[in-house]
């Protein structure tokens, strides 16, 4: 028998360890062999070691393709490819988009093309006429998009023109035979007043261009500094719009309550409130004539113009009024001062509002009661007694600063006062520059003699809109 204990038992010799080789060679978590080396480059970098309750991806116990079981992935990744996922879904959703309003625009594309084949025969009439029906509507201009050349189509068959007929509403496109104004005719000029006037205006800077008119109907007597000559217009230009409104109005093109439509291109920024309405809703004719001028509210120009015939048309309407200096470019804002007036085409209109041939009464009235009701009376109202009346309209846009106005004397008389300064941008020196002016022709027509209003109405023409009460 063999002694038993420990130093008595058979050792066995001592083996080295066998490391097997991973099953997946390329396994990242995996440990080291020498069969195995890691690639260059990532000899610096320990082994990924993971809990041995990790799951694949798959599934439990899911394995790739050589069996082994493949290495998890951590959630970082998963919040990665979510938000890769959103971001496709925002492109595509944002293609999707593009390309409806692009079919959107393009159904408009031609007007004629789309009308010809879905609009009524009264439509399809128009648009076989095109050159005569763009002249119409007032869209001679080259800036006019096909759209709104369909919504002008639209706004024609659904009868915004006051339910005129086709053919009533293309003689709208005939010759003008529109009366010219009573014109200013003064038998001579007032000396000592424009004296006073280039005195006052030498106190001031040469970047400072005043344009002044002014006419005494009582006396026939006129000062013109500059009253001939062409400057922009700023919101006074709504004067003539105001007068061609009142003419339309006159002619039956335009009932006074009748309902203008209020569309979106007809929206302008600057001054009134309207631009912040809506659009798509009908305003009377007599509501938007007196937005347009108490409340200087660009949208309510804009419609008028667009309900008169346009720009062209307008334009060769004052023509034919004997207003030889004003004419409209570009509807409102019209902040780079192309529309264009002289102080003497706005002392004609005025003298025409107060007595003319041309208009009712009763129109002359409605037209002095708007134009007493403006509410910016910070230029030729500003200095005089708060007592007098002053039927007016003011302009102010960046370079130029003015006013028109009818003046009502306490004594019955009135007078004509238009001033226009060209200034430099938003210097509002120009403004007691005015101001000044405006009391001194008033205290200059205080020290005249009292004539009747009768006498200058019996000489002129037409009969006088009573003076103010």
């Amino acid at each position: 028998m063999q002694p038993h204990g420990p130093s008595s038992a058979k050792r066995r010799p001592t083996q080295k360890p066998i490391l097997t080789p991973p099953r997946h060679p390329a396994g990242p978590s995996m440990g080291y062999h020498e069969s195995n080396p890691r690639p260059p480059g990532r000899q610096d970098k320990p082994p990924r070691r993971h809990s041995p309750g990790c799951h694949s991806p798959r599934g439990n116990g899911a394995t790739t393709g050589t069996g082994s079981s493949a290495h998890p992935r951590s959630a970082a990744h998963y919040r990665h490819r979510r938000r890769q996922q959103i971001m496709r879904f925002f492109i595509l959703l944002s293609l999707a988009v593009s390309c409806l309003v692009v079919l959107f625009n393009l159904r408009h594309w031609p007007a004629q093309l789309f009308y010809g084949v879905q609009a009524s025969p009264v439509v399809q009439a128009a648009l076989s006429q095109t050159s005569q029906f763009q002249r119409v509507l007032g869209v001679g201009n080259p800036e006019l998009t096909p759209r709104e050349l369909a919504q002008t189509a639209q706004r024609l068959e659904q009868h915004f023109y006051n339910k005129l007929l086709l053919s009533q509403a293309l003689t709208l496109d005939s010759p003008i035979s529109a009366e010219r104004l009573l014109p200013l005719m003064p038998v001579r000029e007032d000396v000592a007043l424009k004296q006073s006037l280039e005195s006052l205006f030498s106190q001031y800077p040469a970047s400072f261009k005043p344009h002044v008119y002014f006419f005494d109907p009582q006396r026939d007597v006129a000062v013109s500094l500059g009253g001939e000559t062409p400057v922009s217009a700023a919101s006074v230009i709504k004067l003539p719009v105001l007068y061609a409104t009142f003419r339309a109005m006159e002619n039956g093109l335009i009932a006074p309550e009748s309902m203008i439509p209020y569309l979106e291109h007809h929206r302008a920024g600057g001054a009134g409130g309207l631009q912040y309405q809506p659009a798509g809703q009908a305003i009377p004719a007599l509501e938007v004539a007196r937005q347009m001028i108490q409340l200087s509210d660009n949208t309510c120009t804009n419609i008028l113009i667009d309900q008169l015939g346009g720009n062209d048309r307008l334009n060769r309407l004052f023509k034919h009024m004997g207003l030889e200096q004003t004419r409209i470019a570009e509807w409102l804002p019209d902040l780079p001062g192309d529309n264009v007036i002289s102080m003497r085409d706005m002392a004609t209109l005025l003298y025409n509002v107060q007595l003319g041939a041309n208009l009712s009464v009763e129109a002359r009235s409605a037209m002095v009661h708007i134009l007493l009701g403006t509410h910016n009376r910070r230029l030729i109202p500003a200095l005089l007694p708060a007592e007098t009346l002053v039927a007016h309209k003011t302009g102010d846009i960046g370079t130029s600063l003015g006013n028109a106005a009818i003046v009502y004397l306490p004594d019955g008389r009135y007078y004509i006062l238009a001033i226009q300064v060209e200034r430099p941008y938003n210097d509002y020196t120009a403004k007691p520059m005015i101001q000044r002016a405006s009391r001194l022709v008033f205290d200059h027509m205080q020290q005249m003699p009292t004539e009747t209003l009768a006498d200058v109405a019996s000489g002129g023409g037409g009969s006088s809109v009573r003076t103010p009460q």
